[in-house]
């Protein structure tokens, strides 16, 4: 007994026992049973007996483990810049020709593919960049050693380089045009720093920039250029600086505001053409009218931009005084190292603000488009700066993704349709002015399509055909109730795209969620079972002083 005992404390100790220490415990545990049962002693017998086969059977275990820990490679053989990879697994006992085969093989399998699908499958490839850059440049010195081969034609060889030179060229552009979108590197920076929440502040002003882009590309197509070109007579006014500030002046006889058009200039062509008398009694009264605009109504549509400018002062003294001068007294006076929090919900508020005006104000105002453009462009370097020097990233994180789908929804339903509703109010109801403008002599905005088709049916009777399209396409209420509802249902579509996305991303979350659950209930088991083996070994050992500690006494 005190032989098996001492067997037992070396196991416990080495882990694994030695062949010979096996067959002297099998042995020495043999002739105690024999002795027992000799004796009489037939419980304690049994008891041996399966306290040997629980220690073989054990023995067994720990020599598969201690084989697969000895296969396995050691931490010792990896750089300690480097960490164990699952590739390597596993793989020490494949030979050279092994891989070079397998290599072949990668090869000859992305050289069968499109070039899309190729890119695809090396993206997507558990491999390093200096691996992957190896693999493309074998396969595409494969594709040129079979192209030489084949000895190909004048006519395809010039093909096939015209589709090389081409592509070049295509990856070539595309490259560029990333490098020329604006403010990249900053978003960069920001996004780094301050985080994605920060971010999609600067991201919703890049789009809110690009919207005014498009409009006064628009405007400026159909509206600012063709008056450009043929401007009223207007009596000249100097220039003194103080426009800027008021709008008055000088800019009341510009393109600025919609005083300034006339309504001539589109039939007057036309008109020249059908008698000098027509055209120059018409540009008698465009030189009269054109730019005769009422003072009151002046300061109506004016007021928009003097809103747009004080919208601009008022962010610049938000900047000084509520972010400069609070940090400033933060850290000399309050002696505090944390900086103030840039505040995105209230300066997000004041572009929504800014953007409202100019869709307010470009029906009476073309060229306001240009001066939001403006003011974007110096809020975001102002912005940009006051968010370096004077504020920290927020506690809260946030996805960008989500606030900019709901700065762009607040955008969108009160602001956008707000301006809509306006501006369609005022087309359809409200009579313009008498005295100035392309309108005055109409009773709404809306009927100026009708007046110009009628106005082209009789100086181009051919072109009668567009008087009768528009007579039923744009005026009949059926036509724009039809496109209200393929509009409406296009709507609906696309909510219930987004409902089914959002189901798939429920599905998924709740998938990834159950395999947590049961990695943990693996875990669980492995460490149960784990610790099961550890009692075992203990009651075995326990097991054994008992019998020892009993043949004793």
């Amino acid at each position: 007994v005190r032989k098996c005992l001492n067997f037992v404390s070396v196991w416990h100790t080495v882990n694994v026992m030695s062949p010979a220490d096996e067959e002297g415990v099998h042995d020495s545990f043999q002739q105690l049973i024999a002795e027992h049962r000799d004796n009489g002693a037939a419980s304690s017998a049994l008891e041996l007996q399966q306290l040997q086969s629980d220690l073989d059977e054990e023995n067994r275990g720990k020599k598969k483990d201690c084989l697969r820990r000895q296969t396995r490679p050691s931490i010792r053989d990896f750089s300690p810049s480097s960490r164990p990879s699952i590739r390597s697994y596993g793989m020490e006992g494949d030979t050279t020709d092994a891989e070079v085969s397998k290599r072949e093989r990668l090869v000859n399998n992305l050289q069968n593919l499109p070039v899309s699908d190729r890119v695809r499958m090396l993206r997507g490839m558990p491999l390093s960049v200096a691996e992957k850059k190896e693999i493309r440049n074998l396969v595409m010195q494969k594709e040129k050693r079979i192209l030489s081969n084949k000895k190909l034609s004048c006519c395809s060889q010039l093909k096939y380089y015209i589709i090389i030179a081409a592509r070049k060229s295509w990856y070539s552009w595309l490259s560029f045009l990333h490098s020329l979108q604006p403010w990249q590197t900053l978003l960069k920076r920001v996004s780094g720093r301050f985080g994605t929440g920060v971010l999609s502040y600067f991201l919703f002003l890049k789009t809110l920039v690009f919207f005014n882009v498009f409009l006064f590309l628009v405007t400026g197509a159909f509206l600012v250029l063709p008056q450009a070109v043929h401007p009223p007579y207007r009596d000249t006014t100097s220039f003194s600086g103080l426009e800027l500030l008021t709008g008055a002046g000088s800019f009341s006889h510009t393109v600025m505001y919609y005083g300034y058009y006339a309504n001539y200039t589109l039939p007057r062509r036309s008109r020249d053409e059908g008698g000098g008398q027509n055209a120059s009694t018409l540009t008698s009264d465009s030189q009269q009218f054109s730019y005769n605009m009422p003072l009151a109504y002046f300061f109506t549509i004016g007021m928009l931009y003097r809103f747009l400018l004080m919208d601009f002062i008022f962010t610049l003294l938000d900047t000084l005084f509520g972010e400069l001068l609070w940090r400033l007294f933060s850290e000399k006076v309050l002696k505090r190292k944390r900086k103030p929090v840039f505040d995105i919900a209230r300066n997000v508020l004041d572009l929504i603000y800014g953007q409202t005006l100019a869709w307010l104000g470009v029906l009476f105002s073309p060229v306001l488009p240009v001066v939001q453009i403006l003011k974007l462009f110096l809020v975001f370097y102002i912005k940009m700066s006051s968010v370096m020097l004077n504020c920290q990233a927020p506690r809260k994180p946030y996805r960008a993704s989500q606030m900019t789908t709901i700065f762009i929804t607040l955008l969108c339903i009160p602001s956008l349709l707000g301006a809509s509703v306006c501006v369609t109010y005022t087309m359809w109801s409200i009579t313009p002015s008498t005295s100035c403008g392309p309108f005055r002599t109409l009773d709404t905005m809306f009927k100026a399509g009708k007046h110009w088709m009628e106005i082209l049916e009789k100086d181009n009777p051919s072109l009668s055909v567009l008087s009768k399209a528009h007579t039923y396409f744009v005026e009949n209420p059926f036509f724009l109730f039809v496109g209200a509802g393929i509009f409406l249902i296009v709507i609906y579509f696309h909510s219930q795209v987004v409902d089914g996305q959002r189901k798939i991303i429920s599905l998924l979350q709740d998938q990834i969620q159950n395999e947590g659950e049961d990695k943990k209930f693996l875990i669980n088991r492995l460490q149960s079972v784990h610790k099961q083996k550890q009692d075992a070994g203990k009651r075995l050992k326990s097991q054994v002083s008992h019998l020892y500690n009993h043949q004793h006494f």
